[in-house]
C-alpha cells in the first residue's frame, strides 16, 4: 500500500491506525464466523484483541527492519 500512495509520509503516519483499524474488523469478523479463533465470550474483547493484533504487527515489521538496517 506504501508504493500505490507513492511513498507519501501522511500516509505512512497513517499505517499503525490502519493496522489497528483492519486488526478490530478482523477480529469482529472473527468473532462472528470462527469463534473457536478467539477466546472470549465478548465482542468488546475480540475488538481490542484485534486492534493490539493489529498494531503488534506493524510494531514487529519495524522492529525487524530497525534491527536489519545496515549503518552507510
Amino acid at each position: 500500500m506504501k508504493y500505490t500512495f507513492n511513498n507519501s509520509e501522511k500516509f505512512k503516519r497513517l499505517i499503525p491506525l490502519l493496522a489497528a483499524f483492519l486488526g478490530v474488523i478482523i477480529g469482529i469478523i472473527s468473532f462472528y464466523l470462527v469463534p473457536s479463533i478467539i477466546p472470549t465470550d465478548n465482542v468488546v474483547v475480540a475488538i481490542v484483541l484485534g486492534g493490539a493484533s493489529g498494531l503488534s504487527a506493524t510494531g514487529v515489521n519495524q522492529l525487524l527492519k530497525q534491527l536489519t538496517k545496515t549503518k552507510e
